[in-house]
């Protein structure tokens, strides 16, 4: 059997060649038995990493070890009640390893404020009570101080120390400050005489002080108070006498006069505090005022003529030199309304509110404007903002840089119908309510006024007293008493027309607030600040839902939301527009982006057409740029004014007509 197994091994040898080489490793010799051979200790090579520990003593590395390798545990196994990232990386601060260490709140804290106070406090590795403590700081100040803390030794206790250190480390300045404190006392006994009339040299008491004042003179070096007798009180070395002609000069020194009527004490008198009122009668509840009584002072002010006569000066001098007084007026000015049509009322009865019968809102294609076709000056200054008249766009309404809210025709003459005067500076933005029966005025002197459209009326004043940058009604008809204001305070708003009151703040923004967008049917809210984010939120809870901000994002002055209310555009300082999605996670369309224009430093509003095909925006350049929605495209630019072309409206029925505003305060029709 082991023969014939052998020739058919050596068959299969000879057929198939690539098996001779792992068959002729393992030979059989015949006449024996076949047994297989264990080896219970084979030999095994054994693959040690030498780099697998580094050692953290060493300064220079011979291999790229890894991060685990880099940051394992020094000695012993991985903490198993820890997390990984902080045992391999062996730091959970920016600065180290910090360990959770049992203290007392109380204690922490005074050991706290006693090394701010005093430099040294008490080691808590080696322990904080008993007499085996160690100090860390300054600790010959701990020596001189018996290692009090800052809660062991009250004011007057820590006062008299350091008093004596001062006293051993500097002994010419005690000796100063006795100097003074009879200089103090001499000025004192002086201005006595002066008040009790007794101002002469023949005075007991002033010629018994003289040899002291000379001592004092010849002190070195002079003091506040040597010249103080010296220049109010005119005293004469060489004649040795007061030469003072005039007792109303020394009156009104105001320094002498506190030291004589309000003496200080001596500890109080080297920190310059005045007496306290304290009584010790604590039953006495109505004058007893305990240690947190105020320091009886009486601080010198001027009197009534003095202040008329300051005040005349003042005044004299702001008109030589053609200053303006600057005045903070805090109440709105009354509003006003002027009517410049012929009749507020057509044959039917009907004002301007109402439509002419021939516009019908209906869907249908946007075609590029060409050529202008009329244009609006009514303005003293520019035009910050305009807004077509809701679903029919009949009525322009047009926010000046005067302080005025102009109403112009856009169908049949194309006059201006109504003036609204009640802002005394710059009208920054304008809202209409859904129906266009209101609308919302907000201005630079830090007033939004609700007005009446069709009488011109305000109906309603509301101000935080901080600069409002945008207002925006609630599109709901059901809501639309309410409104949202974003202010300069970083805060949004939220007024109730029924109670003037504020009854809801959103309070999370960085900086001013530029733009509010309402989108998902008013359900919620965007927000734009100079914050360089964007924030999300529900109507009504001021927690934000969404927040936006990238190290590449640029501060959006625009926001226009699509006619399928899918898309919202935003104009970012970067001179581009950039495309969001309104839907939940309110990301951005990096295939869509429109360039080209130059808005930086100007807030040029950002619209679209009425069917979505198109996107305009003005420039700093007084341009109207004009690009397709699909392929982000330019198709046309137009030289709309002469200085920034800060607002576009496209109008809502006619699909060819466009409404631009600019610095120049025209308004101009396009078609």
């Amino acid at each position: 059997l082991l023969q014939s197994y052998g020739d058919a091994e050596e068959q299969i040898e000879t057929n198939n060649d690539s098996k001779t080489q792992s068959s002729s490793q393992s030979t059989v010799v015949p006449g024996k038995s076949l047994a297989l051979a264990l080896n219970p200790a084979p030999e095994v090579e054994l693959s040690y990493n030498q780099y697998s520990f580094v050692d953290p003593t060493s300064k220079e590395l011979k291999h790229n070890p890894k991060y685990d390798e880099l940051f394992a545990p020094v000695q012993g196994a991985v903490h198993p009640f820890r997390k990984e990232q902080v045992c391999v990386g062996g730091k959970n601060h920016i600065r180290g390893w910090v360990e959770e260490e049992a203290i007392n709140p109380l204690l922490f804290h005074e050991q706290f404020h006693t090394f701010h106070s005093f430099g040294y406090a008490v080691d808590p590795s080696h322990g904080a009570t008993g007499q085996n403590y160690v100090l860390v700081g300054d600790v010959e100040a701990a020596q001189k101080l018996n290692g009090a803390t800052i809660f062991e030794a009250d004011k007057r206790k820590r006062r008299k120390i350091s008093s004596q250190t001062e006293n051993e480390t500097n002994e010419e300045k005690a000796a100063e400050s006795n100097e003074n404190d009879n200089l103090l006392n001499c000025v004192r006994e002086v201005k006595k005489a002066c008040l009790d009339g007794e101002f002469a040299t023949e005075t007991p008491f002033i010629t018994a002080i003289i040899p002291l004042i000379k001592n004092l003179l010849n002190a070195e070096p002079p003091s506040e108070v040597q010249k103080m007798l010296v220049e109010d009180f005119g005293w004469d070395e060489k004649e040795e006498k007061f030469t003072l002609s005039s007792i109303d000069r020394v009156l009104l020194d105001h320094q002498l006069k506190s030291l004589i009527d309000d003496p200080l004490d001596e500890e109080d008198k080297k920190k310059g505090k005045g007496k306290k009122k304290r009584f010790e009668d604590a039953a006495d509840m109505k004058n007893w005022k305990g240690p947190w009584a105020k320091a009886d002072v009486q601080v010198a002010g001027l009197s009534e003529e003095q202040r008329k006569q300051l005040e005349e000066e003042t005044a004299d001098y702001n008109d030589k030199m053609g200053i303006k007084p600057k005045t903070k007026s805090n109440e709105a000015i009354e509003s006003s309304t002027t009517f410049h049509g012929d009749s507020m009322f057509d044959y039917q009865g009907r004002t301007y509110l109402y439509p002419p019968s021939e516009l019908k809102p209906k869907e249908q294609k946007c075609f590029l404007p060409k050529k202008q076709i009329h244009e609006w000056d009514g303005h003293e200054k520019g035009v910050h903002a305009i807004r077509l008249f809701p679903k029919y766009g009949h009525i322009l309404l047009s926010a000046g840089m005067d302080g005025k809210v102009k109403l112009w025709d856009v169908y049949n003459d194309r006059k201006l119908l109504r003036t609204f005067m009640g802002h005394s500076a710059a009208v920054r933005d304008i809202c209409w309510n859904h129906d266009g029966s209101k609308f919302l005025s907000a201005s630079y002197d830090r007033y939004i006024r609700l007005w009446d459209t069709e009488t011109g009326k305000v109906l309603g004043t509301y101000t935080n007293h901080r600069t409002p940058y945008v207002a925006k009604f609630h599109p709901d008809a059901d809501k639309e008493h309410e409104f949202i204001v974003g202010c300069s305070n970083n805060k949004i708003v939220q007024w109730d027309t029924r109670t003037s009151q504020i009854v809801q703040e959103y309070d999370q923004h960085l900086g001013a607030v530029n733009t509010l967008t309402f989108i998902d049917e008013g359900r919620r809210f965007v927000s734009t600040s100079d914050d360089k984010s964007i924030r999300v939120w529900e109507w009504g809870i001021p927690v934000v839902i969404k927040y936006l901000c990238e190290p590449h994002m640029h501060t959006i002055t625009s926001v226009a939301v699509h006619p399928n209310g899918n898309w919202a555009a935003c104009q970012s300082m970067d001179n581009q527009i950039l495309i969001y999605s309104t839907k939940d996670r309110f990301k951005l369309n990096r295939k869509k982006h429109f360039i080209g224009h130059t808005i930086a430093g100007y807030s040029c509003q950002v619209n679209y057409s009425a069917d979505g095909s198109y996107v305009m925006s003005g420039d700093g350049e007084g341009k109207l740029w004009i690009w397709d929605f699909k392929t982000s495209k330019v198709l046309k630019t137009i030289r709309a004014h002469k200085g920034v072309c800060v607002g576009c409206e496209w109008h809502p029925v006619e699909s060819s007509r466009v409404v631009t505003c600019g610095w120049d305060g025209k308004i101009r029709y396009w078609d």
